[in-house]
């Protein structure tokens, strides 16, 4: 499974729960030190992260990183893995504080209009560990002012995504003209 197939998945899983769910954030004055995967606040404008692993090495590289998910804003951590990924190697290396998600795929015929079948693709997501609070959080609720900036940085990073887009498909030129 892709780091995009997860991220719909996890979305689509969170966002009866989460008013805000976004992707990227690296940092969230007060809040939040380190990038995460996914960023959610909650109606009572609490943080949790999700952090995305697509494979065995992705997850173990973690554990180099400086950071260690200790960022005080941040009250619930989840790691997320393909369904195919997570075995009690990866288990036991994961801080007893964080939840654990699977996220899987499958393929189907629809059939309700027999003479025209279509073959669709269900994203599913099956949390196998709820997350307790982390040690490092500090009680902090995002303030109005935070959470219009989580907002903005979230819609900062969507817009940076199209832009992407349009270079990519050629229809954004930007070149030294000599």
């Amino acid at each position: 499974m892709k780091t995009k197939e997860m991220e719909y998945a996890l979305y689509n899983y969170f966002s009866g729960a989460f008013p805000l769910i976004t992707t990227n954030i690296t940092y969230l004055k007060d809040f939040v030190y380190h990038e995460c995967d996914i960023l959610m606040a909650s109606k009572a404008n609490i943080l949790t992260e999700i952090e995305i692993k697509v494979s065995k090495s992705d997850f173990k590289a973690d554990f180099k990183k400086r950071h260690e998910h200790d960022s005080p804003g941040i009250k619930h951590q989840y790691f997320a893995f393909p369904k195919d990924v997570l075995d009690d190697e990866i288990i036991e290396m994961i801080p007893k504080h964080f939840g654990i998600i699977i996220c899987y795929k499958t393929k189907y015929i629809e059939t309700y209009m027999k003479k025209i079948p279509i073959e669709k693709t269900s994203y599913y997501v099956r949390v196998i560990r709820k997350p307790k609070t982390s040690p490092y959080y500090n009680k902090t609720k995002l303030s109005d002012k935070d959470l219009i900036n989580l907002y903005r940085l979230s819609g900062f990073r969507y817009w940076t995504g199209k832009l992407r887009e349009l270079k990519h498909e050629g229809l954004y030129l930007e070149r030294k003209i000599k």
